[in-house]
């Protein structure tokens, strides 16, 4: 599978991958495990989604939302 460039929406502050943060359809990712997503609220709260890829199907368990 390799390196992939996500495209996602969120309404919160930063996404992360590993403590990088992510660009939606910029930040390629080696999508050959299963990704964590953390998502930081305006709050300072974080949630945390992992993304999974099988084929050229993408699973995130969850809408990245910041709250």
């Amino acid at each position: 599978m390799g390196a992939l460039v996500p495209a996602f929406f969120t309404d919160g502050v930063d996404v992360a991958v590993a403590g990088t943060s992510q660009t939606s359809g910029v930040t390629a990712g080696d999508f050959n495990q299963a990704v964590t997503y953390r998502v930081t609220a305006a709050d300072g709260s974080t949630k945390d989604y992992d993304a999974k890829v099988t084929g050229h199907v993408a699973y995130i368990a969850g809408n990245l939302q910041g709250n």
